[in-house]
């Protein structure tokens, strides 16, 4: 509705200009989220938030006609209501922005289900029986509903019953053979893909790996709403996409859970220092490399969805010497992949590592 009033009144620029302004408002939301609810102090926050939001994938999602930035900002809305007190008006975002994610696209699904599998373990947990029924009752009549105006709309339970293309059946949208084996190597490639990968425009999402492993050691309250719903986007983005690298702009299906590694990595450099000082840092490059291609798609230089690589910019052309090329796949491939991989799960592990012996208590002396 969001995008479809707009477009029959004004066109694509007033839609576009909807999109800016939930651009915003997930801006604004993922900053008060960051404050409010983890703790990071103002200056930080905005800071992290500011240089994330204004680079890639975000940005450009912010301003092209897709789903994925109204589903960040429902992902958003969830996690706020989820790390809040989680009374009437928070379960009645929530159950909106879960229902909601499924009607933008089904590939959201696993996330809806993920914020709503959190938020009904802590209705149970703190025994809100009558809250827990309420919620799991009105998400079940919400997945009927679904299901009976798909069906009748588009003859299957998703939109891509309706496609001439899949021939074989809705189902065939994740791909008529696929390779699951073969798509696990997207769990790095998402990242580090050279033409693909959202480190490759934005090397500060590489901080996400050490965010997630101190994390994991500190277990920070409301982690879980970061941690759970970011896996199933990813998850989705790795073994049922149908591909990670397509017609449109790097990094779009993850944009629907990005908001969660914004948060993730705010908190990891909520303490300032070093680890905000290479958050910036990093962040600035990727800023460098949004402006970029603003200017050289406005001259007509390039388009971000056909030849985005062609860029100029002297620092992505230099990075992406060391990113592996999955388009591509030769054996230095396999050696780059490896070597992210490798360095992607040792990064993890110290940094749990570094946070646990952060909070464990001194020991006495004997």
């Amino acid at each position: 509705v969001l995008l479809a009033l707009p477009m029959a009144v004004g066109g694509w620029v007033l839609a576009k200009l909807v999109l800016c302004v939930i651009a915003g408002a997930l801006a604004a939301l993922t900053l008060w989220i960051a404050v409010r609810r983890f703790a990071v102090p103002v200056a930080v926050a905005a800071a992290v938030v500011g240089v994330l939001s204004l680079s890639a994938p975000l940005a450009a999602y912010g301003s092209q006609v897709y789903p994925e930035i109204v589903a960040a900002l429902a992902v958003a809305g969830a996690v706020a209501a989820l790390t809040g007190r989680l009374g009437r008006g928070g379960l009645a975002v929530l159950a909106l922005a879960v229902i909601a994610l499924p009607w933008l696209s089904i590939k959201y699904a696993p996330v809806a289900a993920a914020l709503a599998g959190l938020a009904l373990w802590r209705l149970a947990r703190s025994r809100r029986v009558r809250a827990a029924v309420a919620l799991g009752a009105g998400l079940a009549l919400a997945a009927v509903a679904y299901v009976v105006v798909h069906r009748a709309i588009y003859g299957g339970v998703t939109p891509y019953a309706a496609g001439s293309y899949f021939v074989d059946g809705q189902l065939t949208v994740v791909g008529s053979d696929p390779d699951y084996a073969g798509r696990s190597r997207r769990i790095t490639g998402l990242l580090v893909d050279r033409d693909f990968g959202i480190a490759a425009w934005q090397p500060a999402w590489l901080l996400l790996v050490p965010a997630l492993g101190a994390m994991a050691a500190r277990r920070p309250r409301g982690g879980a709403a970061i941690a759970l719903p970011l896996a199933a986007g990813w998850f989705v983005a790795t073994f049922v996409a149908l591909t990670m690298q397509g017609w449109w702009f790097p990094g779009r299906q993850l944009v629907v859970v990005l908001t969660l590694a914004v948060l993730a990595i705010a908190w990891w450099a909520r303490g300032g220092g070093r680890r905000l000082a290479v958050t910036l840092g990093l962040g600035a490059l990727g800023v460098v490399a949004q402006a970029f291609v603003v200017v050289e798609a406005r001259r007509g230089d390039l388009t971000w969805v056909v030849n985005l690589q062609d860029t100029a910019n002297p620092l992505y052309r230099a990075w992406r010497t060391v990113l592996p090329d999955y388009l591509d796949v030769t054996p230095a491939t396999w050696v780059l992949h490896t070597a992210w991989t490798l360095a992607a799960i040792t990064t993890a592990a110290l940094a749990y590592r570094r946070e646990q012996s952060r909070t464990s208590p001194p020991r006495r002396g004997g």
